[in-house]
């Protein structure tokens, strides 16, 4: 458990709504191919959120075995499939922590925006707003683990996560802009392309090795159990997530941070604990050796 941990995350009794009203079904059965080549194409900030919302709604449960169907596509049930699905990202290819790199690139905590993740060798977050003007707490959608479903955390504490090794990462083609309540035919496509129709406006091809079936280990990384827990905040309801999300708080627009980043924000938060660790175990030793506190000199005294 990281020192620097929130107070645990506190539920907030909701019920999920029933898959089957929204038309979501799970399957075993996978869609992945053997090609190294994927498929890229733009998407909005809103349409990556709008999306993320969708599996909330459908209280898609955690699974690293099964596929979610519904009107945005067929995605595994997991971490990595969550943020594969929000950024409409090619279902023809296994993607997973290992190789979202690919697709996206490492940014700056100051540059954090609603749609971007935070990439960790075993897990993945999609961020989506800071929830406090200090920039130390955000607002995130996620698929944490086994016996949880798709939901939207509000306040996690940013350096849970940046001590724990998660780095910012941005879809290579997202778009600044767009909203929770305006959909768009371009970035609601459900069907995976096939290799002989045209590419969409804007689309590109991507080629790794890192993306073929063969590079993709056969049992995934699974995400710690506490990822959700000791990162605390508030796992909230569907309803309060799309308010949240579309009401300015935290907005679609800019998030940047003028005073300092995750590795400067650890800095500090270590060097705390270490002087803190310091003077308990000085404490200690000065009473083993029966030698009363030090007392701080006074002026005159």
């Amino acid at each position: 458990m990281s020192p620097f941990a929130s107070p645990s995350v506190t539920l907030t009794g909701f019920t999920p709504s029933p898959a089957a009203a929204l038309g979501g079904s799970s399957s075993a059965g996978t869609p992945y191919g053997s090609s190294s080549t994927a498929v890229m194409q733009p998407i909005s900030r809103g349409a990556v959120l709008r999306r993320a919302q969708q599996w909330v709604l459908e209280g898609v449960p955690y699974s690293q075995s099964a596929w979610w169907t519904d009107a945005l596509g067929t995605y595994r049930q997991d971490c990595s499939g969550y943020v594969s699905m929000a950024w409409h990202l090619d279902q023809r290819v296994n993607f997973w922590t290992g190789n979202l790199a690919v697709v996206s690139h490492p940014i700056q905590v100051s540059e954090l925006q609603p749609g971007d993740i935070l990439l960790s060798s075993g897990h993945t977050v999609l961020f989506a707003g800071w929830s406090n003007s200090a920039h130390t707490a955000f607002n995130m959608y996620e698929e944490s683990h086994p016996g949880t479903r798709a939901h939207f955390v509000k306040g996690a504490s940013y350096l849970y996560y940046a001590v724990g090794g998660f780095v910012p990462y941005r879809y290579n083609l997202i778009q600044d802009g767009g909203s929770l309540t305006e959909a768009s035919s371009s970035e609601a496509g459900a069907g995976p392309l096939p290799s002989s129709a045209a590419l969409p406006p804007g689309a590109v091809t991507v080629t790794s090795p890192l993306l073929a079936a063969g590079s993709v280990p056969a049992t995934l990384p699974e995400p710690p159990a506490i990822a959700w827990t000791d990162g605390g905040g508030t796992v909230t309801g569907p309803d309060e997530a799309t308010v949240t999300a579309s009401t300015g708080d935290p907005g679609l627009v800019s998030a940047k941070s003028s005073s300092s980043d995750g590795t400067t924000v650890a800095m500090i938060g270590t060097a705390c604990a270490a002087i803190l660790t310091a003077g308990a175990l000085r404490l200690l030793w000065r009473t083993r050796q029966g030698r009363p506190p030090a007392r701080r000199r006074t002026p005159g005294a």
